[in-house]
């Protein structure tokens, strides 16, 4: 349907811009409603800035500084845990470009949107470029949680819509971003938002204790508490070897995953190959073009094996790698190296959703979905998937490689332990995004009086 909207040219000379676009209705409906409230602009009451990307020819190091980069910023509290780190001395170069507790990030680059506040208390933290902060907010305005509520609801969201530019790319200046509308809200109901934020955050503490009690029970049963294999500068194999796994690069050959396979092997369970212990569903599902689906991509997934996020839509507006079925019960695994601790749990809001190619698809009849879970993002078999990955271009690991990888056949008794807790974990998870979603109407309803 036809929409039409008639404006000063004020406006456009104000707003420097002259398309169709930016001034749609619901646009004009949302200035509407702020300037009735009242409003000031982001850069009167904070600093907005961008991360800065690692130098040509610099690499992300195993251990160091945290480096949140656009796909750690989710709608959702920033986590730290599982995010890539660079050396001390790199992040000496790049040290004014940090986060810290209480900024606001924002995705600026690509997949534009995507908001995530900082609750952890770190000294020393890098921001990517593909991200903005809006940081030193002035308190005695504003709660940090109240500008967080306020970006992920409809007001927040649609000016992002508005200001950002670009096709192929999107993108959103720092400088658009400093002219949000931020909207005059009282500091009783302020203070309300944030208590409701923080309950939320408590919430997913708690979930994130009851994953890592999970992998603990899980790492003491395999007696891989302390296990740390030696990664060696200096090794032999054979070319029987060689011919056989039809690989030749050194560090497929790296003793330590002959140590890793050895230690699995040794459990008293028993153990059995990946291929025999579970079903990979790797069947090609095509969408019907005119059925609304649920679709997972790798950017979705919560470090702790939890779908935060998704896009709905209709399957022919799907992407092309939109190619695999999901149900109740399944896991999905990334295949792709930089993220193959992207394993998630399919859970009922799931069922009969689609995933992307880059995940494997599978379940298993003798460990039960949350055991799988906790079993492939464990230290371990995350380096055994690791040796596995092939390519130059995209690196991933190939099905006949997975097939190969040894897992531990648990027993049922802890097995059972193991779900209860991540059954736990994911209920706190589910309470936390409900409450953040009562945040955000309550935001949006304030701004609607």
């Amino acid at each position: 349907m036809a929409q039409i909207s008639i404006i000063n040219i004020k406006n456009i000379i104000q707003a420097k811009r002259f398309d169709a676009e930016y001034f749609k209705p619901e646009y004009l409906k949302d200035d509407f409603y702020l300037e009735n409230k009242g409003f000031f602009l982001l850069y009167e009451i904070s600093n907005v800035k961008g991360g800065k990307r690692l130098p040509l020819g610099e690499k992300f190091s195993e251990k160091g500084v945290p480096y949140i980069r656009a796909e750690d910023i989710k709608n959702d509290f920033v986590e730290y845990e599982n995010v890539p780190r660079i050396s001390l001395q790199l992040h000496e170069k790049l040290k004014k470009y940090q986060t810290k507790k209480d900024d606001i990030l924002l995705t600026i680059v690509g997949s534009v949107g995507a908001i995530g506040i900082v609750n952890f208390n770190l000294e020393r933290c890098n921001l990517t470029e593909n991200a903005a902060k809006i940081t030193n907010l002035d308190f005695n305005k504003y709660k940090s949680e109240v500008i967080f509520s306020f970006l992920l609801s409809k007001y927040g969201q649609n000016q992002i819509k508005r200001e950002k530019v670009g096709t192929v790319q999107e993108k959103l200046s720092l400088d658009r971003l400093r002219k949000f509308k931020i909207p005059l809200l009282p500091q009783s109901f302020q203070l309300q938002i944030e208590k409701i934020v923080k309950e939320a955050y408590e919430k997913q503490s708690l979930s994130k204790e009851l994953y890592k009690e999970a992998e603990q029970i899980l790492l003491k049963e395999l007696d891989l508490k302390d296990f740390k294999p030696k990664h060696k500068l200096t090794f032999t194999t054979t070319k029987k070897e060689i011919e056989q796994d039809k690989r030749f690069d050194a560090e497929y050959f790296q003793p330590k995953y002959e140590e890793i396979i050895e230690k699995i092997k040794s459990y008293k369970g028993g153990f059995d190959k990946v291929g025999e212990v579970v079903n990979i569903k790797d069947k090609n599902f095509t969408s019907k073009d005119y059925v609304k689906y649920k679709y997972v991509a790798l950017a979705d997934i919560s470090n702790d094996g939890y779908i935060q996020s998704f896009e709905e839509d209709f399957g022919k507006n799907l992407p092309t790698r939109a190619r695999r079925l999901i149900n109740k019960g399944d896991v999905i695994i990334s295949s792709i190296e930089g993220s193959l601790n992207s394993c998630a749990l399919i859970e009922e809001e799931f069922d009969n959703s689609i995933c992307s190619t880059g995940f494997y698809v599978v379940n298993s009849e003798r460990i039960n979905p949350e055991t799988l879970l906790v079993l492939m993002k464990l230290y371990p078999i995350q380096k055994l998937l690791k040796k596995g990955c092939k390519g130059t271009i995209l690196t991933a690991i190939p099905k006949d490689e997975l097939e190969k990888i040894v897992l531990p056949i648990i027993d049922n008794q802890t097995q059972q332990k193991i779900s209860q807790k991540i059954q736990e974990s994911f209920k706190l998870k589910k309470e936390l995004k409900e409450l953040l979603e009562k945040a955000k109407k309550m935001v949006e309803e304030e701004i609607e009086k």
